[in-house]
């Protein structure tokens, strides 16, 4: 039998698990409650001169676009931990996947973006 914390956690999980699949099936919108920001995303990227003029919307735009590129549980894994802030055991038990797996796609992804975004123009 589960503690009571066991149970509210277990719960969470199985919540957090159903928005998942919810999110995973209204693609391209991955849950971002506002405009993706390189600051938010990639906050130890140095863009290139020219992706740093960019304004919030083109900003936006871009890593929407970037985004739109990596496999699906690749990328919701990132969002997942980038914009929602969730660590990767949250997320390997809201995807069913290993913690190894979900801590493998995040780097990837991340390291992705940031070639992407200090390599532009």
């Amino acid at each position: 039998m589960l503690s009571e914390t066991e149970g509210d956690e277990a719960q969470r999980i199985a919540r957090l698990a159903a928005r998942h699949e919810r999110l995973a099936d209204s693609e391209p919108h991955w849950g971002a409650p506002a405009l993706l920001s390189l600051e938010v995303v990639l906050p130890d990227a140095e863009p290139s001169e020219l992706l740093a003029g960019l304004g919030p919307d083109a900003e936006d735009r871009m890593l929407m676009n970037l985004l739109a590129d990596v496999p699906p549980a690749q990328r919701r894994a990132f969002t997942l931990s980038a914009l929602e802030g969730y660590s990767a055991d949250e997320i390997a038990r809201i995807q069913s996947r290993s913690p190894g797996a979900v801590h493998t796609d995040i780097r990837l992804v991340r390291d992705r973006l940031c070639g992407r975004v200090t390599d532009y123009g």
